[in-house]
């Protein structure tokens, strides 16, 4: 089947997980991350509609409905496999879970954003993130300026490459600002991830995890989420930001290692 979109495949083994990034990510997240796991497993790393290696249609509206149709044209032939999701990346594989259950065995989601609306998001996230992100306009301006600076200069400053290994960064800038900025409304303000969530069978394997001081995707949400359903298992990483992977990665796929 034809698909707009770039899929990197890592290992033979007979059980296949797929992972999503968040917005702006690309497979280069995952990649050296998730290569113990490849010893064993088929791993297929998505670069989503409109970042990465994947087609970037200008005027296209980047819904959930929109990925996820993208994403089902991708996998549709596959047997049913493990989706890993960071960010927006977790509220698509929820999305895709929810409408093809009979293909998703597991879901492990990283950092999932859980809100009501534009309005709940900007409290919940506070200053700066609340501002800079809820803003569309904002958000669009610091895309253009970010995609310069990330290219030019960010990658060379010794400090970030502390907190982002250098082919994160880079890949911030495989993007444009219509799929940035129509990904950000779309999918992580404008659809109700709680709604899917609702949605899922109980007989899916779901778990999460997500850090105890993440101010772009605040923790409670989730909380409260796993609180609706006892057979859900959330991991907390004590003092960890929005990216837990790269922090620690071993602690955040040893989950996935006995799947």
């Amino acid at each position: 089947m034809n698909s707009s979109l770039f899929v990197k495949q890592l290992g033979e083994g007979s059980r296949t997980l797929v992972f999503l990034p968040g917005i702006t990510g690309t497979h280069r997240y995952w990649e050296e991350r998730v290569a113990n796991l490849a010893e064993r497993k088929r791993l297929l790393l998505v670069d989503p509609l409109g970042f990465g290696q994947s087609e970037k249609p200008l005027d296209a509206i980047y819904s959930v409905d929109r990925h996820v149709e993208e994403l089902r044209r991708a996998l549709a032939s596959e047997p049913p496999f493990t989706l890993v999701g960071h960010s927006m990346g977790a509220i698509l594989a929820v999305a895709y879970a929810a409408r093809y259950p009979e293909q998703v065995d597991r879901l492990h989601l990283l950092s999932l954003p859980c809100f009501d609306n534009r309005a709940d998001a900007a409290a919940a996230m506070g200053f700066p993130y609340g501002l800079l992100y809820t803003n569309r306009f904002l958000a669009i301006a610091g895309c253009i300026a970010g995609r310069k600076l990330f290219g030019r200069f960010l990658t060379k400053i010794p400090a970030f490459l502390q907190l982002y290994p250098r082919e994160v960064l880079e890949d911030v800038t495989t993007h444009h600002w219509q799929s940035f900025s129509s990904s950000l409304e779309e999918v992580i303000f404008n659809h109700d991830v709680k709604k899917d969530l609702r949605r899922l069978p109980k007989t899916l394997s779901v778990s999460f995890v997500h850090g105890d001081a993440d101010q772009v995707a605040p923790l409670e949400p989730v909380r409260v989420a796993c609180k609706e359903r006892p057979e859900w298992m959330l991991h907390v990483l004590r003092g960890g930001d929005h990216h837990p992977l790269l922090r620690d990665p071993d602690w955040c796929l040893a989950p996935l290692f006995s799947s």
